[in-house]
């Protein structure tokens, strides 16, 4: 959606308007310093195992996978698919 040297902080705003979703809680998947402000913004932030040393002390969940090894569908089943 974005380039990858771009701050996300937009974006949950920017597809809750463009799209018409509904301001509920939002989930952020993300590994690198563009992803902090964003992590800010959402109800829950979610980084990869190899994510930045920023990144992972502003996401409320670290993976124990990276990016390269399945981590969106791991975040998925974790956060999203679990009764916890």
């Amino acid at each position: 959606m974005r380039p990858s040297a771009r701050a996300r902080s937009p974006a949950p705003a920017e597809l809750r308007q463009t799209r018409a979703i509904p301001a509920t809680p939002q989930d952020s998947l993300g590994d690198g310093n563009n992803d902090v402000e964003m992590f800010a913004e959402v109800t829950l932030a979610v980084a990869v195992a190899n994510a930045t040393p920023r990144a992972r002390a502003a996401a409320a969940h670290v993976l124990p996978v990276s990016n390269d090894e399945d981590a969106v569908a791991e975040a998925i089943y974790t956060h999203l698919l679990s009764d916890s």
